[in-house]
């Protein structure tokens, strides 16, 4: 005779068991993995979700305060190389150099 309940009615315990058993045929399939079947059946069941902080960046979120023109760290490196290469254009042209110290100390002194 099969028993079937939903995974929310079964009691602690029991989804402990479920978790235990579970958790054990994962770790039993890993030790396969040099079969293909094997390696296919897992990448089914792995899970792919984004950081609630970093949303796939994969970086600290200390890294994510770093701009460069107007963009942060992560969609820096998601541009394709023409995007980059326009973008490095403007950033370039639009930055402003700080005067030489040595002009403005000879400017001053022979002025």
């Amino acid at each position: 005779m099969r028993f079937r309940a939903a995974f929310a009615d079964l009691t602690g315990e029991e989804r402990e068991l479920v978790y235990d058993f579970v958790r054990r045929f994962f770790a039993h399939l890993e030790t396969k993995k040099y079969k293909l079947h094997v390696r296919v059946f897992l990448s089914r069941y792995r899970g792919y979700a984004l950081c609630p902080e970093c949303k796939g960046a994969r970086l600290r979120k200390e890294a994510l305060y770093v701009r460069v023109g107007g963009r942060n760290l992560a969609e820096v490196v998601r541009l394709n190389i023409a995007e980059a290469r326009s973008s490095s254009t403007r950033w370039r042209s639009s930055r402003k150099k700080p005067p030489s110290p040595r002009r403005s100390w000879w400017r001053s002194a022979s002025g």
